[in-house]
């Protein structure tokens, strides 16, 4: 997130646009997207412009908190979901 909130602090300085915003996400954990999705509708009316900086390539074999290998879970089933 210290990453993320400095590319914010560069785009607002840059642009003047005071709406952009960071939110953390585990795209690895279906619960995490879940809350994800439940706290932005909550706090917000309208999404614009999303952006998941995630994905993982040639990864030692993981799985998921939901049990799916971890690459074709984050890649894929992370970002639909």
């Amino acid at each position: 997130m210290a990453k993320a909130e400095k590319a914010v602090h560069e785009i607002r300085t840059k642009t003047g646009n005071q709406e952009v915003m960071a939110k953390q996400l585990d795209l690895a954990d279906t619960k995490s997207i879940r809350e994800f999705a439940s706290n932005f509708l909550k706090e917000e009316k309208e999404l614009h412009i999303l952006i998941n900086n995630a994905g993982v390539i040639q990864c030692s074999y993981s799985k998921t908190a939901d049990g799916f290998e971890m690459q074709f879970g984050v890649n894929h089933l992370g970002k639909f979901a």
